[in-house]
């Protein structure tokens, strides 16, 4: 498997897109291992044996959420209410309600 600095994969992007199709690359940053490229295939064979899952993509929309909480703003009456602040909801996540 290639090692790659972030800052040469943001220079020659589409070149290692295309190497990531015969073998996984892995990005560093600061000399840490960050993360992989993978042709698609060898991921949903992953996923397909549980070897990667949908738990990491909930913790993340967990954090997201408690972040969101952190900033909330109180809600406000009357026209330009949007839904889900009744329920302590940041607006930034909501869509208005349609009428």
């Amino acid at each position: 498997m290639k090692h790659l600095a972030a800052s040469r994969l943001v220079r020659n992007f589409g070149e290692y897109c295309d190497s990531a199709l015969s073998e996984p690359i892995i990005i560093t940053r600061n000399g840490r291992e960050r993360l992989v490229i993978l042709n698609i295939n060898e991921f949903n064979t992953l996923r397909r044996a549980g070897g990667i899952s949908d738990a990491s993509r909930a913790a993340k929309t967990t954090e997201l959420s408690r972040g969101a909480e952190a900033n909330e703003q109180p809600p406000t009456s009357g026209e330009g209410q949007v839904a889900g602040q009744e329920a302590g909801l940041a607006p930034a996540t909501l869509r208005r309600n349609p009428r």
